[in-house]
C-alpha cells in the first residue's frame, strides 16, 4: 500500500485518473528501467527518460535490485482525493514520457527506494503539476483517502492493526529548480509490537522534467543526504543529455 502514495500524487500532478497514463507493464526482466510512453510521446523523449532515472550504481555498496512490485492503483481513492481537492476539470491529455526504475533495498532491508522520470513537451506542463501537489489541502486529503483505502480495500494479516495516517509537508533543501516534498506515517501494530513505517515522497522539477524519488522506511526515514544524493545524480544525467 505505501506505493499507492506516488500513485494518488502523480495522479493529482497529471489531473488524470489513477490508471491512466500507464501502460501497466511489469518491469523487463533483470529490473532494467520500465518504461511507459503517454499520449504519443515522442521516441527521444522515452529514452530521455530512461536515462535520467536511478541504478544500481547510484547506491551505496550493500544495497540490492530488484524488479518492481505492483504497483498500487486505487481508482475510487483517486476519485476521492481529486474531489476533496475539488479537481473537476478534463483530465490532462498531453504527452508525456515516463519512466520508472527497479526497487532498490538497503542491506538490511528496512529501505526500498525508487524513482519515477517524467519528461514533457514543456515546462508548463511540469509547472502546473507541481503548483497542484503544492496546495494547501493535498496533505489533509492524502491521509483521508489513504485512511479510507486501509479501512475499505486492505485485507491485514490477523492481529494486525492501521492507525490513523498522517501526511505532513517536509521542509527539503533546495534541488532543480523547485522541490515539494511529503512524508506519510503509517503506524501498523502485530500483537504487543508496533512500529511506524514511514513514506518519503519528494518531487523535484528541472524545466520540462519531473522527477519522483519514493523512499518506504520501517523504523526511520532515509536521511536527507542520501537521498538528496540521489536526485543530484539524476539532475546531472538529465543536463548532461
Amino acid at each position: 500500500m505505501p506505493k499507492l502514495v506516488p500513485t494518488l500524487i502523480l495522479a493529482v500532478a497529471l489531473g488524470a485518473a489513477a490508471c491512466a497514463g500507464g501502460s501497466g507493464a511489469k518491469p523487463p526482466a533483470g529490473g532494467s528501467v520500465s518504461t511507459s510512453t503517454t499520449l504519443g510521446a515522442p521516441a527521444a523523449d522515452v529514452a530521455f527518460a530512461r536515462r535520467i532515472g536511478l541504478t544500481l550504481a547510484d547506491f551505496p555498496a550493500g544495497w540490492s535490485e530488484q524488479p518492481r512490485s505492483d504497483d498500487i492503483h486505487d481508482a475510487a481513492a483517486t476519485r476521492q482525493l481529486r474531489k476533496c481537492l475539488h479537481l473537476n476539470g478534463p483530465p490532462a491529455r498531453r504527452p508525456l514520457a515516463t519512466a520508472e526504475s527497479p526497487d532498490f533495498r538497503s542491506r538490511d532491508g528496512a529501505s526500498v527506494v525508487w524513482s519515477h522520470v517524467g519528461v514533457a513537451l514543456h515546462p508548463d506542463r511540469i509547472t502546473r503539476g507541481m503548483n497542484l501537489i503544492a496546495g494547501s489541502g493535498v496533505a489533509s486529503c492524502l491521509a483521508e483517502g489513504l485512511d479510507t483505502v486501509y479501512a475499505r480495500d486492505v485485507k491485514l494479516p490477523t492481529g494486525t492493526r492501521v492507525g490513523k495516517v498522517v501526511v505532513r509537508r517536509e521542509s527539503y533543501p533546495a534541488t532543480g529548480d523547485r522541490t515539494i516534498a511529503y512524508q506519510v506515517e503509517v503506524p501498523v501494530s502485530v500483537g504487543n509490537r508496533s512500529v511506524n513505517v514511514y513514506v518519503d515522497v519528494i518531487v523535484v522539477q528541472q524545466g520540462r522534467i519531473d522527477i519522483i524519488l519514493t523512499d518506504t522506511d520501517v523504523y526511520a526515514p532515509l536521511p536527507i543526504e542520501t537521498s538528496r544524493a540521489l536526485l543530484r545524480r539524476m539532475l546531472a544525467r538529465a543536463a548532461a543529455a
